[in-house]
């Protein structure tokens, strides 16, 4: 069952993907709509970011709906979950490659609680 388990932390997963990306931590940062020192912590490892946060980041990043399943695996987080309306509309934007902006305000107006 190795190839079920998660090899690498959410520092390195991170680090990895900017470079797959061709992004900056900077870019990626105020992509996300993060507060620059909170976003550097990340990063580095320092913090361990909310799930919404982690999310923030994904769409930053343009990340595919298996990308995103992959790093929410390393930091621990629930994956999303298609029957959960919230869920299911970050699903959704994901597959439309939605900005933060966008996602808040279609989440907003479809009466569900924004990444915040």
């Amino acid at each position: 069952n190795k190839t079920d388990f998660v090899a690498t932390d959410l520092k390195e997963a991170l680090e990895q993907l900017l470079i797959q990306k061709d992004m900056t931590k900077s870019q990626c940062i105020a992509a996300a709509n993060i507060q620059r020192n909170y976003g550097y912590q990340i990063f580095s490892g320092e913090r361990v970011p909310s799930r919404d946060k982690l999310l923030c980041l994904c769409f930053a990043l343009k990340l595919t709906i298996e990308e995103t399943h992959q790093l929410l695996c390393c930091s621990g987080y629930a994956d999303l979950y298609a029957k959960n309306k919230g869920d299911s509309i970050l699903l959704f934007a994901l597959q439309s490659s939605l900005s933060v902006l966008e996602v808040n305000d279609l989440l907003y107006e479809m009466g569900e609680g924004i990444l915040v």
